[in-house]
């Protein structure tokens, strides 16, 4: 709705921005009854954050129908945060899951954003003190300890592509250059629906 407000009082005071910023995760606030998946301290947030894989290329595409409907269809729309889960810790972010998880949503985006900034590079933040823990869950693509995380070689892939795309249908892209060609093939594994409805005690 604030969305929906703020382009109404820019028409109504003749304001063009210079871009729309939004911060995208895919994940709901639903901490209260969370059940964490690993066996770790109650204090950390290791529940099952994803809610949908599409959820991200969902929300910019009603983000870009809204700026259609108010005439803005220029206007650049920038994810200036962009993590699966908003909260500090989570440990989800420090498995395999990461980087197809990473590499699916930028596929699925590129061409609804003008830009896809990931939260941060280090678990190292100005929001908490840092972990002792190798791995803790945290933002960034490499841990406190300067180890890189499956998300940081998502990234290391996804800079190996070329800029010409010959096919992109998610599980995969081939592109090509004056030096040849590049293929990224992945497998996203949906974790939430399987672990939710299974019997297992992980804690």
């Amino acid at each position: 709705d604030w969305y929906e407000a703020f382009f109404d009082d820019c028409i109504t005071h003749h304001i063009k921005p210079a871009f729309l910023s939004l911060h995208m995760y895919s994940c709901l606030d639903n901490t209260e009854n969370a059940r964490g998946v690993f066996p770790h301290p109650a204090t950390t947030c290791n529940y099952l954050s994803l809610t949908n894989t599409k959820y991200p290329r969902n929300l910019l595409r009603f983000l870009n129908d809204m700026l259609h409907r108010h005439h803005m269809d220029d206007l650049p729309l920038i994810t200036t945060e962009w993590n699966i889960t908003f909260h500090l810790q989570d440990l989800i972010r420090d498995t395999a899951f990461m980087a197809p998880y990473i590499i699916h949503t930028h596929l699925l985006t590129m061409e609804l954003t003008q830009g896809l900034t990931y939260t941060g590079l280090s678990d190292i933040s100005d929001q908490m003190l840092p972990s002792q823990l190798i791995f803790s869950g945290g933002y960034g693509l490499i841990d406190s300890n300067s180890v890189p995380k499956p998300a940081y070689n998502a990234f290391v892939m996804l800079h190996k592509l070329d800029q010409d795309i010959l096919a992109c249908d998610p599980p995969y892209i081939i592109t090509r250059s004056e030096r040849g060609y590049h293929i990224l093939i992945y497998n996203l594994a949906d974790y939430d629906n399987d672990l939710k409805n299974s019997n297992l005690d992980f804690m």
